[in-house]
C-alpha cells in the first residue's frame, strides 16, 4: 500500500488471503487478522484501496474462526464475555475479538453472544461490519457476576450445544456473594432445565 500497489494487484492479495482452504490451511487465528487491520487503518495511503484490504481481512477473520478448534461442525454456542472493571483493556480487546469471529464465522442461528457484569446483555453486530462492531464495543465495567447471563439462558430456555466463557477468571471471591457455588448453582439447573448434555468452556483471559 505503502508502494502504491496497483487494484489489480491488491485485488489478486485479497482472492489469495480469503481462499477458504488457505485460511485453513495457515491455522491463522482470527486475531491477526484484526491486528493487521489495526496496522492498516491508520496508514496515509489510498482509501479506496484501504477498503479493499479491510473487506479482504474481514472475509479472513471470519473463515478463520474454524481455526480456534473451540467448536464442532453444527454445534450451538453461547459465548458470554465479561465486561467487568478488571476486563479493561487488553483481555476485553482479545475476548470481543474471538466473540465476534465467533459472530461472524458460524451461521447466524447457532451464536448467541452475551456481555455481562453485574447484568447481561445480548449483543448482535445488525449492519455493522465486523472490525467497526470491535472498535464499537467498550467494557462497561461493574462487579463479575457470571450468574447473569446463566439465569437468561435458563429463563428463555435457550438450548445450546457449548457455552464458552471469556472471563479473567476474577469471580471466586467467598466474600462477595459465594460466587463460585453461584456458577455450579446455575450451571446444573442449565443442565436440569434446558440441555443435560452441555459443554462448558472457560477461556482464562
Amino acid at each position: 500500500l505503502e508502494n502504491e500497489i496497483s487494484e489489480s494487484d491488491l485485488k489478486l492479495w485479497a482472492n489469495f488471503i480469503t481462499e477458504p482452504k488457505r485460511v485453513a490451511k495457515s491455522m491463522v487465528l482470527p486475531f491477526r487478522f484484526f491486528d493487521a487491520w489495526d496496522a492498516v487503518k491508520s496508514l496515509s495511503v489510498d482509501e479506496f484501496k484501504k477498503k479493499i484490504v479491510k473487506k479482504a481481512l474481514e472475509r479472513a477473520f471470519a473463515l478463520s474462526v474454524n481455526n480456534s478448534n473451540i467448536m464442532e461442525d453444527g454445534e450451538k454456542v453461547a459465548v458470554l464475555l465479561d465486561e467487568s472493571y478488571s476486563m479493561n483493556g487488553t483481555p476485553f480487546k482479545i475476548g470481543k475479538t474471538l466473540a465476534t469471529a465467533l459472530k461472524v464465522g458460524l451461521n447466524p442461528d447457532d451464536c448467541l453472544f452475551y456481555t455481562w457484569a453485574d447484568k447481561c446483555t445480548l449483543r448482535d453486530i445488525n449492519n455493522m461490519s465486523s472490525f467497526d462492531f470491535i472498535n464499537y464495543l467498550s467494557c462497561n465495567g461493574g462487579g463479575t457476576d457470571v450468574s447473569a447471563p446463566l439465569k437468561k439462558l435458563i429463563e428463555t430456555k435457550t438450548s445450546v450445544d457449548k457455552i464458552i466463557i471469556l472471563s479473567d477468571m476474577q469471580l471466586y471471591d467467598a466474600g462477595y456473594g459465594n460466587l463460585g457455588n453461584q456458577l455450579n448453582h446455575y450451571l446444573q439447573t442449565y443442565k436440569n432445565d434446558v440441555n443435560q448434555n452441555v459443554k462448558v468452556l472457560f477461556w482464562n483471559l
